[in-house]
């Protein structure tokens, strides 16, 4: 099964003051079901702007207020890109990641909306996610073999088909310009076989004179003098197999040098969280110090204060008062009592030695802490310094030595892996000039034979095999449905159409036509993924079943029947690529239940009114 392709994840529109409207689809069926005018028309045109479409979605009066369309997309091998584009046009913003994850400091790439060589393009990005390993494709434009670049818009006429189209007697593969029936038709093969018109550049030199000849040759001797200049000068002195060997044996050497680097900035570290403890100890406990210093002077000063009060007892005990010197009241009454306490000396000096004995043990105990104290802060500065001095060991190796040295080393693996860059660009520059050679050579045959080589004639390809595997997986789907003679489907080479059993598609009514388009397109699709070509992977169709209008005839309108089993098969049948269908049909619950079904009700009081959430006045 080929892995090529995307899917259609999510539609956004924004606006001014949040405005906003949005749709999910999943992989396998999503039908999109309401009346007219509820955006069906507008979300597919919504959908063909952001894959490269040149016009713009209709201006209608709901999208007033809305400026930005986004769309994500998921390649299948799970990939989530989101595109952006204003609704004004202009060019694409590529963001690598879903529209949910999107930010305002998101990366983005700017794709040009015009397919081009030098630019990226929103063509090259698309037609690269659809499988194409070379997007400078060219087709045939004209009779006379001119030749245009094919892109991705090449494409989407066979996956996204609006409802006027999809009823249209036109062929499937051409469009409603005569012009341009001829691309139409080259691109058609291309998708077919995924080989382009590119050779014709060459045919137009090969059927003109044998002077053309000589010019071919003359540019070819150009391009290969200048290539072998450009091999002789850049040939390598050594081999890929030598500089292999060299490449790994740098790597081991770098993986050592890294493991000690690692090893030696774990030490330092930790030696930075040790010095950064260390010296925060010390600092408290010399803060702690500086109090205890404060408490020794104030024991110091008690001490004092209390042998002054001892030292004076002598002499203030010869002193003879009459009234007390503290509270000035007379010392001795008539019974011969003292009046007062205070010139109780005994009493005193007994409390005044008791306090200065628990000064001098606290005084004791105070100095042993401030000697411990001062001890432990010199121990602490010794380890310091020591730490310190590793510290600064280790960053001088670390600095000096090992990183320096690894910086050498992955300047040295650089520099073999420039010079494999160089091997490989030689062997692409020889692979070249053989190639060139053996063009030569091939001119140089038709110039020795004088023959001149119809290309056209020589280079016709038999497509019939082709036509013949597609018009299978158109019938495919048109026998899933039940449609009436799908047992003989067959491909008309000459209108580009399908027979069904032998009457040309454009002969049956609108509703038979458009359900016949449907399984066209989505044959090419079943086509390529079972060949393993490049396919989108996906289809949109706009009005397949009720694309005809009331007025139609009888023979116009497709039976309920046939209306059933369309959504039935397609059910059982696209799990595993993507089928978008906008329709005023409804399926049966059953079909509901099992595919993505949104229902646009035309209704603000009931389920989702529609596509477009209008801006309130």
């Amino acid at each position: 099964m080929s892995n090529k392709g995307f899917l259609i994840k999510k539609l956004r529109l924004l606006g001014e003051d949040n405005l906003k409207s949005e749709i999910n689809f999943d992989k396998g069926l999503n039908v999109v079901y309401g009346p007219t005018n509820t955006g069906k028309s507008f979300l597919f045109e919504c959908i063909n702007y952001m894959l490269g479409g040149k016009d713009s979605p209709e201006q209608i009066e709901q999208i007033s207020g809305y400026e930005t369309i986004f769309l994500e997309i998921e390649s299948t091998n799970g990939y989530e890109y989101t595109l952006e584009r204003q609704i004004s046009g202009g060019s694409f913003k590529k963001y690598n990641c879903s529209l949910d994850t999107l930010g305002i400091d998101s990366e983005f790439q700017i794709l040009s909306p015009k397919h081009s060589k030098q630019k990226d393009s929103i063509s090259k990005f698309l037609m690269q996610l659809s499988g194409f390993e070379d997007t400078d494709l060219f087709v045939k434009s004209n009779k006379k073999n001119d030749l245009k670049r094919f892109t991705y818009r090449g494409y989407n006429d066979f996956i996204l088909i609006n409802e006027m189209k999809i009823i249209s007697k036109e062929s499937p593969v051409y469009s409603d310009n005569n012009k341009t029936k001829t691309a139409k038709e080259s691109a058609f093969r291309l998708i077919l076989t995924n080989e382009d018109d590119s050779q014709l550049s060459w045919n137009h030199v090969n059927n003109n004179t044998s002077s053309l000849h000589k010019i071919q040759i003359g540019l070819i001797d150009k391009i290969i003098n200048k290539l072998e200049l450009n091999i002789l000068n850049a040939e390598p002195v050594q081999t890929d197999e030598n500089l292999d060997r060299i490449v790994k044996g740098l790597i081991i050497k770098r993986s050592g040098v890294s493991s000690e680097i690692a090893k030696l900035t774990n030490s330092r570290k930790k030696l930075w969280v040790d010095i950064q403890q260390d010296e925060s100890k010390i600092l408290s406990t010399n803060e702690l110090l500086k109090r205890f210093l404060l408490l020794k002077a104030q024991y110091e000063t008690d001490m004092e204060r209390i042998s002054f009060l001892l030292e004076g007892e002598h002499y203030f005990s010869l002193l003879n008062y009459e009234k007390c010197p503290q509270c000035n009241q007379t010392l001795t009454l008539n019974n011969g009592e003292l009046a007062c306490s205070h010139l109780e000396l005994d009493q005193k000096k007994e409390s005044y030695k008791v306090e200065l004995k628990k000064i001098l043990l606290h005084l004791e105990d105070l100095n042993n802490t401030i000697n411990s104290m001062n001890e432990e802060v010199e121990s602490l500065n010794n380890n310091l310094m020591l730490k310190k001095e590793n510290y600064k060991k280790i960053s001088k190796i670390l600095d000096g030595q090992l990183e320096p040295q690894n910086l050498v080393i992955e300047e040295e693996i650089q520099d073999i892996l420039n010079a494999q860059k160089v091997i490989s660009e030689v062997k692409q520059k020889k692979e070249t000039l053989s190639k060139l050679l053996d063009e030569k050579r091939k001119v140089l045959d038709l110039m020795e034979d004088g023959k001149q080589v119809d290309a056209i004639s020589s280079q016709q390809t038999d497509y019939s095999q082709y036509y013949k595997d597609l018009s299978e997986n158109i019938k495919y789907y048109l026998s899933g449905w039940g449609y009436p003679g799908s047992n003989n489907v067959e491909f008309d080479f000459n209108q580009k159409d399908i027979l069904i059993s032998g009457k040309p598609r454009r002969l049956f009514g609108k509703g038979y036509r458009s359900i016949s388009y449907s399984a066209f397109v989505l044959g090419i699709m079943k086509y390529c993924t079972l060949k393993d070509l490049p396919h989108p992977g996906f289809v949109v169709l706009d009005s397949p079943i009720t694309s005809y209008k009331d007025e139609d005839e009888a023979e116009d309108k497709t039976s309920d029947d046939l209306q059933t089993n369309f959504f039935e098969f397609l059910a059982r049948v696209s799990q595993n690529k993507q089928i978008i269908i906008l329709e005023n049909k409804k399926p049966s619950k059953e079909v509901i239940k099992n595919i993505n079904f949104i229902e646009f009700t035309k209704n603000h009081n009931r389920g989702r009114s529609g596509f477009i959430n209008v801006k309130k006045q």
